[in-house]
């Protein structure tokens, strides 16, 4: 399960948004696959900035940005260039338990609007 999550991953040419609440270090290696230029962002309900300046100083790979966001989300939600993915699961977990990915068929700007810092 990690592995497609990765190469969904490496599909993105603009920009990576997570939006999940239970973020740890699995969830900025994961992001570490992406293409060089490919934009890396996490919303989560936490202040993750001593993991982010942890990870962004150690990993070697383009800095990922972090943001606690306004509005809560209870769903986790995973942005590839200008599509949007709802997560059954944490991508940290992935491949622990039975979940899914499902591509949704709306705008991934109305989900980064509802929890982004104003």
């Amino acid at each position: 399960a990690r592995v497609l999550l990765e190469q969904l991953i490496k599909t993105a040419t603009k920009r990576i948004v997570i939006i999940d609440s239970y973020v740890d270090a699995a969830t900025f290696e994961i992001m570490d696959v992406r293409a060089n230029g490919v934009k890396a962002t996490i919303y989560s309900g936490k202040d993750l900035s001593g993991l982010r300046d942890i990870h962004n100083a150690t990993a070697g790979v383009e800095p990922i940005d972090t943001f606690v966001w306004s509005t809560p989300s209870h769903d986790r939600w995973l942005i590839i260039d200008d599509q949007l993915y709802h997560c059954g699961h944490s991508l940290k977990d992935m491949g622990k338990k039975l979940s899914a990915i499902c591509l949704m068929g709306i705008p991934a700007q109305t989900i980064i609007d509802h929890v982004k810092n104003n």
